[in-house]
């Protein structure tokens, strides 16, 4: 485990740290997160976040739904599946004010999005609206 995560600490090699986020995914220790998301808020993975956020999923991500939605409307294609995979498997609770500004933030996205992006932030925001609604 610690070896791993020293690994996402301190290389600068993309192919390094993507071996060591599928380890740490693998492993499903809690101590992963919070390197995972430090590498993912972090500008030397602009472009390469995809793996990081594909392991992210396998740990509960309702504490970082927000990052999460940003990643979906901001970031690259792959990036943005797999931030929108990680939001629908999550279990956890997420504050209402959260879910909301979430919603917004996906609505506002809509219109200026790409014909390939819009399908994810529609897809998302309709799980967010019926997650709302469970009636």
């Amino acid at each position: 485990m610690e070896p791993l995560i020293a690994l996402l600490k301190t290389t600068s090699e993309l192919i390094v740290w993507n071996a060591a986020a599928v380890g740490l995914r693998e492993l499903r220790d809690d101590r992963a997160i919070q390197p995972i998301l430090d590498l993912i808020r972090s500008a030397k993975s602009e472009g390469a976040r995809g793996t990081l956020v594909w392991a992210l999923e396998a740990f509960d991500c309702a504490p970082y739904i927000e990052l999460l939605v940003d990643l979906v409307v901001n970031d690259n294609y792959e990036v943005a599946r797999n931030a929108a995979s990680a939001i629908v498997s999550s279990d956890g609770e997420v504050d209402p004010a959260v879910w909301r500004r979430c919603m917004d933030t996906l609505r506002r996205a809509i219109p200026e999005a790409s014909e390939e992006r819009v399908e994810v932030l529609q897809k998302l925001l309709a799980r967010f609206e019926e997650a709302s609604n469970p009636d």
